[in-house]
């Protein structure tokens, strides 16, 4: 309440001092009462001027009090002048203007208080006067008066300041009663707004203090209340939402307020923990909750729903939630429902979410094309293209020619080691889609098809010599009709072998001098011989033509349309050639790209890359020009008129909705986030709430950048950050593996997660054998489909616990081996887009046909986990994690940095968190991938028994122990047979060993055992240094280690020498591969257009294709 009465403020000293000024009057006597009265209301007026603040009005008064006792007419009460007229203005003036002449003479009277004489001058309108004035000890009085008056005029003001700053106080405080009860949320920017108002309020009380010098006691003590009262307010105001020392906070004052909500919302009695709680009552403006692997991701977004509803009392239909997928849609929907009751709240797919608002903006709604409608297009547009407009036909002929190189370049490795060992290891494909060893054996492939010349690529040449020592001969061309062979030897012209080759010079001369030897004694058949000198130069071409004239080949070079034609019917490439320009195509629209701005990130420095983008110009043009005239659209139209639909002022798209909520942010593309902006910008628009983790942002390829997660309060303000922490999902052990992965990654956000999943498994690392593709493949498929029968059998999992994950799907030949493998023990799988079930076995279709094993590339394991997960190929190349992959065909029209390294290695820390319980990742001996390095030291390295060699020194294996020796030499305790899903070696324990025996029928894990070799044999050594772990009895022998490989025979070789019975190619379903059967075998004889199962057959490699060679050992069988 205001101040009213001056006393109820000041002190009882200054309260008399200031009642002291009617007194005056006791030194000083007016002619009249009139005059006497005009001065008590002079004084009045005067302390009235003061409380209203006004300086001037103060000194005016003061002056007046001057004037008043200067007047010669004043006399002392002594002699009363009542009698005397009252002098006029007229006759005061010139009194004035007498007394400073006058001080002189009147010092002697002023001491001792008497006058000093008649004034002899008086005014002419004034009677004869006598002037009494105050003693010097009165006057010095009444100059003290003054002084503290006028102190107590800066009192009066300071009082009205101090009554404003609390009025103000009050007032700020007013609209925000409400929190003294938390009743809701403070935003950031209210919370700031008001902390600014109580901290100039503060700097006031403190300006006000400043303004006396010795202020009064009952003063300072008053401004030292008002401020403390302030500071108080303005704690209380900061730690208002989280609370402080002695602030509850309105976050726990909320939580406990609802914690019937929070509390076992499912049929398992799960409740929320405290940073889930808070994450789903912190109402800012925009709220962001990180949320690693495991921490409840689902359980808080949805809760946050229930909260908004049943709590806040939020219209169910004034809430959004929003997702990348339908799956994640759907799951959400579920869960709504499911927990909490819930089925009224809209949740969408941003595409869906932006169509709605599209459709309803448009003038004329228009059609949603999707990929299939594109891909039409592409397929339509193209040989359009190709047939109208000769340099499009121009451009796609050049890019064609380079379709399938992939030069190495030195510049690319680390070590020129590294270049040698890609360069031995690398391989071209040619325009019919044949692989060869060398650039050089491209051109030329390549050269004869676009010149016409039939020819075969390392054909058999059945008529040259064999011999143990050189195998069959096969040249690199062969002209079937000139009967002419190209041979082409990788020397340069001082007659050396490049550093690669496996070769030494001199080997590769010799095998030069024998080739030439052939040909020398064979009559009908004819010989070109290039040279690698000759394709450095650039004249490899010009010496191809020139000797194939000589020997009577004619050469008709194609027409670009028949050399394209052609390439079609050798090669099955169209496919992927129109979806790579569907993908062109697409990117470009999402980005809203001009055809400059790609042609400016095309250089013919790439001539693939170039001759392909300026191909895709065109195709982007035609397909603007087809989606404007049909009035279509794409999905990222969608988003992009549903942001100029909000931004409308005519609009008020964003006043449907209080709450936007979105799940996996970290996913979200740039568009996405500029539609969200639009949406919830401003005080009134929608609060914000997302939810995500940086370490998990995999979908750059479809735009999505993770800086928008990890710099989120750069996009949206003001905003709250909650971090879940506790892991629900893996072993500690699996949790820490992902994190030592992680952090190899700047610009991300740090966390340290808490385990409380309760269980306890080392992730394992399985070191499979090297050897060809086939040998590798054929293990992978044999370890996971081995490992899944073991859960199945020994951990009493059921087919849906485990999950088998690769990078790639399609295109990697390790899902499909696996899958075969499955089959091959009938055991369910789902897959992307094909899945296998039995009707017999213990996992039949009949009561089980939902519960498989799901066999997953990473991508597609997003929001999914299992007790075992298995992850394959863990390698170093094209097919590994990271990708080798050097295809830059679609950069130009990718603004976003797609497939880095960083991103990688969150792919990969994507498919360790899937695991809840044992976590099993194999690699290859010699090629496992860098990110399997950056964790090995939190991986137990499982070597593979046919992996092994005596330079292992020491190792981990496990496996079962199948014989024990009864007749073992006296320098041994225990000897027998220990054998793991690839092979069998023999174990050792020597005498005086101190260790445990082994079992027979047990399945151990032997952990720093040593690996030796005697007579050409692996054997382990048992040492005191060993761990033996026992993980049980196995259940049954182990299955058969025989080596099956399933194919057809697709055509067979004529004019074979003695020592080959039949030869011929065949297909096993994922790549093709040579079978040979050698002379005097007891096989039964193959037929083209039959699939057979080959049992226990040797994989050899030949010229970059396995070789599946029969032998006496290798049954053959009809395929069922």
């Amino acid at each position: 309440m205001p101040w009213t009465n001056t006393q109820q403020w000041l002190t009882e000293e200054e309260s008399t001092l200031l009642s002291r000024v009617p007194l005056l009057r006791r030194f000083v006597s007016v002619p009249d009462q009139t005059a006497h009265e005009h001065l008590r209301q002079d004084i009045a007026d005067a302390l009235s001027t003061w409380a209203e603040n006004s300086e001037t009005e103060v000194a005016d008064c003061r002056q007046l009090y001057q004037t008043t006792l200067k007047e010669p007419w004043l006399r002392s009460d002594k002699k009363a002048a009542t009698d005397r007229a009252i002098p006029t203005l007229d006759d005061i003036t010139p009194i004035e203007q007498q007394i400073d002449a006058l001080n002189q003479q009147l010092e002697s009277a002023v001491e001792t208080g008497t006058a000093a004489y008649d004034i002899e001058h008086t005014p002419p309108t004034s009677q004869q006067l006598w002037c009494a004035y105050l003693t010097k000890s009165e006057l010095e009085q009444f100059n003290d008066l003054k002084r503290q008056l006028t102190a107590l005029q800066a009192a009066v003001k300071i009082r009205d300041d101090v009554e404003t700053i609390r009025r103000r106080h009050r007032n700020l405080c007013r609209p925000s009663t409400s929190l003294r009860k938390y009743d809701e949320y403070l935003p950031s920017d209210e919370q700031q707004q008001l902390i600014r108002k109580l901290e100039s309020l503060v700097s006031r009380v403190t300006d006000a203090r400043n303004q006396l010098e010795t202020p009064p006691q009952a003063v300072r003590d008053r401004l030292d209340e008002l401020e403390s009262q302030l500071r108080a307010d303005r704690e209380f105001v900061e730690q208002y939402n989280e609370g402080g020392e002695n602030i509850e906070g309105f976050v726990a004052h909320e939580i406990e307020r609802s914690r019937h909500l929070f509390e076992e919302y499912d049929d398992e009695n799960h409740s929320l923990n405290t940073k889930q709680a808070q994450a789903v009552v912190r109402n800012n403006r925009a709220n962001q909750v990180v949320a690693g692997p495991g921490t409840g991701k689902t359980v808080t977004l949805t809760a946050r729903i229930a909260y908004l509803i049943h709590e806040l009392g939020v219209d169910p239909e004034e809430i959004i939630a929003l997702t990348l997928t339908n799956s994640a849609t759907e799951e959400m929907e579920q869960r709504l429902e499911e927990w909490f009751d819930i089925n009224s709240v809209e949740c969408s797919t941003f595409h869906s979410f932006g169509l709605n608002i599209a459709m309803d903006y448009l003038d004329r709604p228009r059609d949603l094309i999707v990929g299939d409608d594109i891909l039409n297009f592409i397929k339509d547009t193209v040989p359009e293209r190709r047939r109208t407009d000769p340099e499009f036909r121009e451009f796609y002929a050049e890019f064609l020619r380079r379709l399938n190189t992939d030069l190495l370049q030195q510049s690319e490795f680390d070590t020129r080691e590294e270049f040698f060992e890609a360069r031995r290891e690398k391989r071209y494909t040619t325009l019919k889609g044949e692989e060869v060893e060398s650039h050089a054996e491209k051109k030329i492939a390549d050269w004869l098809f676009e010149h016409g010349v039939e020819y075969r690529h390392e054909d058999l040449a059945t008529w040259a010599e064999t011999a143990a020592d050189k195998g069959s001969y096969n040249p690199d061309f062969y002209l079937p009709d000139h009967d002419l062979y190209i041979e082409h030897w990788g020397l340069d012209e001082n007659a050396d072998v490049a550093p690669w080759f496996s070769w030494t010079s001199e080997e590769y001369i010799e095998k030069l001098l024998w080739a030439r030897e052939q040909f020398e004694t064979a009559e009908k058949f004819g010989l070109i011989n290039t040279y690698e000198f000759q394709h450095e130069n650039g004249r490899l071409e010009q010496v191809l033509a020139h000797r194939l004239e000589l020997n009577g080949v004619s050469l008709t070079p194609k027409s670009t349309t028949q050399l394209i034609e052609d390439t079609y019917q050798y090669n099955d490439v169209e496919g992927q050639i129109y979806s790579k320009f569907k993908d062109f195509v697409q990117k470009a629209r999402q980005f809203n790209l001009s055809r400059d701005e790609i042609r400016r990130h095309l250089t013919e420095d790439d001539p693939r890359q170039y001759y392909f983008g300026q191909c895709g110009i065109k195709l982007y043009e035609d397909f603007a020009e087809y989606i404007d005239a049909n009035r279509l659209m794409i999905f990222s139209d969608m988003i992009s008129t549903a942001i100029d639909a909000v931004a409308d002022p005519g609009t008020a798209y964003a006043d449907q909705y209080e709450h936007v909520l979105v799940d996996e942010f970290q996913d979200v593309s740039g568009m996405n986030v500029e539609l969200l902006s639009r949406f919830t910008d401003g005080a009134d628009n929608p609060r914000l709430f997302c939810v995500g983790d940086d370490w998990q942002s995999i979908y750059s390829f479809q735009g999505s950048e993770v800086k928008y997660f990890v710099e989120f309060g750069d996009h949206f303000a003001p905003h709250t950050r909650t971090m879940l922490t506790k892991n629900y999902r893996s072993p500690s052990q699996v949790v820490r593996t992902g994190e030592a992965l992680i952090e190899h990654n700047d610009k991300q956000i740090s966390k340290q997660q808490r385990v409380e999943s309760g269980t306890e498994a080392d992730p394992q690392l399985h070191i499979l054998p090297d050897g060809s593709r086939y040998e590798y493949k054929e293990s992978v498929g044999e370890f996971a489909a081995e490992r899944t029968q073991r859960y199945l059998e020994d951990e009493s999992a059921v087919p849906e616990d485990i999950m088998i994950l690769c990078h790639l799907d399609r295109g990697a030949p390790y899902l499909d081996a696996v899958k075969t493998k499955l089959e091959q023990r009938r055991i369910p799988y789902d897959g992307k887009d094909d899945q296998y079930r039995t009707n017999s076995g213990p996992w039949s279709a009949v009561g089980y046909d939902d519960d498989c094993v799901s066999v997953f590339s990473i991508h597609q394991s997003k929001g999914r986990e299992a007790e075992h997960v298995i992850i394959l190929h863990a390698t170093d190349d094209d097919d590994g994690i990271p990708l080798a992959d050097r295809d830059n065909l679609l950069a130009p029209v990718e603004p976003v940095d797609t497939n880095s390294e960083a991103e990688a290695r969150r792919l990969f820390y994507v498919a360790i968190t899937r695991a809840e319980q044992t976590l099993d990742i194999c690699t290859q001996r010699g090629n496992q991938s860098k990110f399997v390095n950056e964790i090995e030291a939190h991986l137990t390295d499982i070597h593979q028994l046919n992996a092994l060699d005596s330079a292992d020194d020491t190792v981990t294996v496990e496996g079962v122990v199948t014989t024990i020796n009864d007749d073992s030499h006296e320098s041994k305790q225990q000897e027998g047979t220990f054998t793991d899903e690839t092979g069998a070696c023999q174990f050792i324990i020597w005498d005086g060993t101190d260790v445990t025996m082994l079992e027979q029928q047990m399945r151990y894990q032997l952990r720093g055992v040593r690996v030796d070799e005697f007579q050409g044999r692996v054997q382990l050594h048992l040492t005191e240094a060993t761990e033996i772990l026992s993980l049980g009895k196995a259940d049954s022998e182990p299955e058969s280690t025989d080596t099956i490989v399933e194919a057809e025979v697709q055509s067979l070789f004529d004019d074979l020498p003695d020592n080959i019975q039949q030869k011929g190619y065949a297909w096993d379903g994922s790549e093709e591969l040579y079978v040979t059967v050698w002379s005097g075998n007891d096989s039964p004889e193959l037929s083209e257009g039959t699939t057979y199962q080959f049992i226990n057959p040797r994989l050899d490699e030949w010229k970059g294709t396995t070789d599946l060679i029969v032998h006496s050992d290798t049954r053959i069988e009809p395929a069922e």
